[in-house]
Parts: structure tokens; sequence; C-alpha cells
């Protein structure tokens, strides 16, 4: 799996929402150091991915809920069931499998 960031960074990680693409530049910065090989694992098991897909499945890893989803994204609950939908068909994820289980390692969240 991979390494989770401290307390203190994920809170901060957390809380960081309504994007600009130049936040979203530096969140994926910060992000990549807080969990480095993150992002270009999940790019290479989902190709063609979007950056909103990217940035769904980064918040997924940090174990928020759709509705901290949705509001760090400032988007409705709907368009995160929405993004989590097309990462799962990205993601190439069976029915039986949850999102979760292959996004966030095991005790976290």
């Amino acid at each position: 799996g991979f390494p989770m960031p401290t307390p203190e960074e994920l809170s901060r990680l957390r809380t960081m929402h309504d994007f600009t693409n130049e936040d979203w530049e530096i969140y994926k910065i910060e992000f990549e150091q807080n969990c480095p090989g993150f992002i270009s694992w999940v790019l290479n098991r989902g190709p063609g991915m979007t950056q909103g897909e990217l940035r769904t499945a980064c918040m997924i890893r940090l174990g928020l809920t759709s509705r901290e989803i949705a509001r760090a994204q400032n988007i409705g609950v709907y368009g995160v069931a929405q993004s989590r939908y097309r990462l799962r068909k990205r993601l190439g994820l069976s029915t039986r499998v949850s999102i979760e289980e292959i996004l966030l390692p095991r005790g976290i969240g």
C-alpha cells in the first residue's frame, strides 16, 4: 500500500477546496509528497482519467465522504456520485468491489 500523511497534513489536505487549476496543481504536488506514488499508480490503472476523476480519487484516498468531496470541489453530491461511477468504470472495478477498497489502504478511514 501507499504511506498515509501525518494527521496534521491529512487535515490540511482534507480542508482544501474550491480549486482553480493553479490550486489543483499545488494540491497535486502536496498530495504527492504525502501519498507518494498514488497519483501515478491511479493514472496507470485508469488510462484516460480526467483531472476531475483524479481529484475525486485523491479525495477518496484521503478518506473524504461524498459530501466532503462535493464541498471541496464545489459540486453537488450527485456530481460526486457520477464522478465515482466514472472512476469505477475507469479502474475496471466489478460491482462487488468498493472503490474505497482499491483506493484506501487497510485500516484507514
